[in-house]
């Protein structure tokens, strides 16, 4: 067994969650919710693998890819995966038709995978995301026939099983363009929720570094910048918090890029 990979796949039953409905007797019942990390990409413009960029936070350093998948449990995923390999870790590969098509082939193959699930998605250059605006986000959606995404920003999405059909129609295009985050955004029409209604009580600064994104070493110094802290080395580890962690070292592999 891997890491993050629950002990079966449990039922629907087991995994949903009931919502209050107009009659206390027939409360709704939601299909599980799963959690998927994005990180297959080649990492071109950082130069190295975002995904073992390394931050300091509360329960010390880890990795942009240990970052996101423990977020992910903590904002109520029954179980998390990879789009991406890195051994040790529960992954989903991609659907061989859909290899090379970016991220839309890795959701469409968790969606294809369990599709009776909800799925959180998280791509894993978002080092300010944290557990409580990811909680809000899916319980806020769970009303939405094929999901909902934050104003402002391609991710993190929810996307409920009705997406599915829309990802294999996109997918099986002959048009590059329509294997795009933006042309799923489009297609399925997704319901954008307000950040600063999710999370009403953080300061507009702090959501702006919750949905920041980064792709390059500037990328990553502003972030650090931004949050108040500089590049550290292993032994100048300083005190962080979850939403402003303390960037430290990063750890360099060999890997065939995705």
């Amino acid at each position: 067994m891997t890491p993050f990979e629950p002990v079966g796949i449990p039922s629907v039953s087991t995994l949903s969650a009931a919502t209050p409905s107009a009659s206390p007797s027939s409360p709704v019942i939601l299909p599980p919710l799963f959690g998927l990390l994005l990180c297959g990409g080649r990492s071109s413009r950082m130069g190295q693998d975002k995904a073992l960029l390394q931050l300091s936070g509360p329960f010390g350093a880890e990795s942009l890819l240990q970052r996101g998948l423990r977020l992910l449990r903590e904002a109520g995923c029954g179980g998390v995966w990879l789009s991406g390999d890195y051994p040790g870790f529960a992954a989903i590969p991609d659907e061989p038709a859909w290899c090379g098509r970016g991220p839309l082939a890795g959701i469409a193959s968790a969606l294809q995978r369990y599709p009776e699930a909800r799925w959180l998605i998280l791509p894993v250059d978002m080092p300010g995301m944290d557990a409580p605006l990811l909680r809000a986000l899916a319980r806020h959606g769970a009303a939405h026939p094929v999901g909902s995404g934050v104003q402002g920003s391609q991710f993190p999405l929810l996307l409920q099983p009705g997406a599915l059909p829309v990802l294999k129609s996109l997918l099986g295009s002959s048009e590059r363009r329509d294997y795009s985050v933006q042309a799923l955004l489009r297609q399925l029409d997704l319901p954008l929720l307000a950040a600063d209604q999710l999370l009403p009580d953080m300061a507009p600064e702090a959501l702006q570094r919750t949905l920041g994104n980064t792709n390059t070493p500037e990328e990553w110094q502003l972030y650090a910048a931004a949050s108040g802290h500089d590049c550290a080395s292993d032994d100048s580890l300083g005190a962080a918090s979850d939403h402003h962690p303390t960037i430290t070292r990063t750890i360099t592999r060999k890997r065939t890029p995705i």
